[in-house]
């Protein structure tokens, strides 16, 4: 089986379904990760001094090696606005998905 998850931000997925993404790993699934943002605007980023473009290079590196942790078969990081996706009209979303 196919499974698809999608989250607005990076590290969403660790917050609950890491462990049923990893149990599906296991079992033979392929499990695809799909992130909105980058993640850049995390309030994170003032305590390292960090501008958004700066935290977004980093939460997508630490997405990468979650990737190979969980074993993921694949991940999408897109770059839409970061704190910016309630403003979106859905159908922009919808474009970039193709």
């Amino acid at each position: 089986m196919k499974i698809l998850y999608i989250f607005p931000h990076p590290d969403d997925e660790s917050f609950g379904p890491a462990a049923a993404i990893s149990r599906q790993r296991r079992e033979g699934h392929e499990v695809y990760l799909l992130t909105l943002t980058r993640g850049g605007a995390t309030s994170l980023r003032h305590k390292h001094g960090y501008s958004v473009e700066k935290m977004g290079e980093v939460r997508l590196a630490e997405m990468k090696q979650m990737a190979k942790v969980l074993g993921l078969s694949g991940l999408t990081v897109l770059d839409l606005p970061d704190s910016g996706l309630k403003g979106l009209d859905p159908r922009e979303i919808e474009r970039v998905l193709g």
